[in-house]
């Protein structure tokens, strides 16, 4: 499985925070959940069947804007951290614009227990997709 992946947007105007005139920073946060998704969703990581699963994740996420975004084309390259934790999942992710680098995002994707709250281990399945032959980091 590729743990790196890339996808292309357009921006429009309409998507410009009113006041400043650039990306509106909760727009940005949802491009980098889109460029996650498909790739989460091959791990088996969908919000259904992390329901299935009796798991809950917390989420914590970090954006650092060094740009601005206007309107124009985007890129977003996500890597998955094949040596994540044991109850944990690191995503880290770039946005670029023509002028480079505009935006990184940190998403940490705890894994939890539905039933007790507590924390549980990566499943077995999912660490093997993000570190193939290797178990013993989960």
């Amino acid at each position: 499985m590729e743990l790196e992946k890339t996808i292309r947007a357009t921006i429009g105007p309409e998507e410009m925070d009113p006041d400043y005139k650039h990306l509106n920073n909760d727009s940005s946060t949802a491009y980098f959940e889109k460029a996650r998704q498909g790739t989460l969703d091959e791990l088996g990581m969908s919000k259904k069947e992390m329901v299935e699963r009796g798991i809950k994740l917390l989420v914590i996420r970090t954006v650092e804007f060094e740009k601005e975004v206007t309107p124009g084309q985007i890129e977003i390259k996500t890597f998955f951290e094949p040596q994540s934790f044991r109850h944990m999942i690191v995503v880290d992710q770039e946005m670029y614009t023509s002028e480079g680098t505009a935006a990184r995002a940190r998403t940490m994707y705890c894994f939890k227990n539905a039933a007790t709250g507590k924390a549980t281990r990566v499943p077995q399945d999912i660490a093997e997709k993000l570190n193939p032959g290797n178990q013993n980091l989960y």
